[in-house]
C-alpha cells in the first residue's frame, strides 16, 4: 500500500507525540573539586521520593564543581570521575541523569557531558543528539546562540546545560536568547545552569523551559536550590521574569556571599569599611 508523503509525515508527528517524558531540571550547587561529595549529593537527588521523572538534568560541571582554575589541568582530579559515575550509574533504573563532568579533549581539559541509564554509562561531547525513551534530545554545553553550535532540526527538544557566571542584569537577556531560540528553530528548550558562590564568581542557577513557539513556559526561582519538572506531554500557560536588576543584585550578592562563607567553613565574617 503507497502512503503519500504528507500521510506519512502526519502519522510520524501523531507518534512521536505519543511519547511523553518527565524531565527534571535541578538548580545543582556543587563543591569545587570535590568530586566524591557531589557524586553522592546527586545520588541522594535520584534516591529522593519526589519528583520523580525519566531523566534528571544537572548542568555543565556539576560532578567537579565551577570554577576550578588550574585544578582543572589536573590528571588527579579527573582520575576520580570514572569511579564516581560508576557509583552514580548504580543509582540510575528508571530515571537517567545527565550531567556536566571535566574531561580531556585531544590533550586539552574540557568539559564534556555523561548519560547514564541502567548503569551504561556514555560520553556525550557539545551538541550532540541523544535518542532517549523514543524522542532526540540534543544537549549544548553553553547558551543558547547559533553562532557556536550547529543546530539539529530533528532535535524535539534542546538542552542547554551551562556553568556561566551570573553578571548583573543578565538573567533577563539569557531567558530572552532561549525564547529567541526556540521560536527560530520550533523546538521546545531548556535550559539548566550551575549553582553557587566560588571565589569571585556567582552562579545563579537559573532553571527554564520554552514551549516550540518560544513562549517561556516554566521557570525557577535563580539563587536557590530546586527540582523544576518540565512535561513534554503537558500543556503550559506562558510565564514571564519581571524582577528589577535591583532585586536580583541583592539577591545574587547574599546568596553568594552565605554559600562562599559555609562552604569555607567559616563561622565568623568582619567586614572593613571605609567611609571615603
Amino acid at each position: 500500500m503507497f502512503l503519500s508523503l504528507n500521510f506519512r509525515q502526519k502519522l510520524y508527528n501523531i507518534l512521536r507525540g505519543a511519547f511523553i517524558m518527565q524531565i527534571n531540571l535541578a538548580s545543582f550547587n556543587p563543591l569545587a573539586a570535590d568530586i566524591s561529595a557531589n557524586a553522592q549529593a546527586m545520588i541522594d537527588l535520584l534516591r529522593a521520593p519526589a519528583p520523580k521523572a525519566d531523566l534528571l538534568v544537572l548542568p555543565e560541571a556539576a560532578l567537579c564543581g565551577c570554577p576550578l582554575f588550574d585544578l582543572f589541568d589536573d590528571k588527579r582530579l579527573l582520575a576520580q570521575t570514572a569511579p564516581a559515575l560508576k557509583n552514580i550509574a548504580k543509582e540510575t533504573k528508571d530515571t537517567a541523569v545527565v550531567l556536566g563532568i571535566a574531561d580531556r579533549v585531544n590533550k586539552e581539559a574540557a568539559t564534556a557531558l555523561a548519560f547514564i541509564y541502567k548503569g551504561k554509562i556514555t560520553k556525550i561531547y557539545d551538541c550532540e543528539t541523544v535518542a532517549f525513551k523514543g524522542l532526540n534530545l540534543q544537549f549544548v554545553l553553553g547558551a543558547p546562540t547559533d553562532d557556536t553550535f550547529s543546530p539539529d532540526p530533528d532535535a524535539d527538544a534542546v538542552l542547554f546545560l551551562m556553568a556561566r557566571p551570573y553578571l548583573k542584569g543578565n538573567l533577563a537577556p539569557r531567558l530572552d536568547a532561549l525564547k529567541k531560540y526556540a521560536k527560530k528553530h520550533a523546538q521546545p528548550c531548556l535550559m539548566c545552569n550551575l549553582l553557587g558562590g566560588g571565589d569571585g564568581m556567582i552562579f545563579d542557577g537559573i532553571t527554564a523551559a520554552t514551549d516550540k513557539k518560544g513562549n517561556l513556559v516554566l521557570l525557577g526561582e535563580p539563587f536557590k536550590e530546586q527540582v523544576l519538572t518540565y512535561d513534554t506531554g503537558a500543556a503550559y500557560k506562558p510565564v514571564s521574569y519581571e524582577t528589577a536588576w535591583q532585586a536580583e543584585l541583592i539577591n545574587a550578592l547574599v546568596f553568594g556571599l552565605r554559600d562562599y562563607v559555609h562552604k569555607s567553613g567559616m563561622d565568623k565574617v568582619v567586614f572593613g569599611l571605609s567611609g571615603g
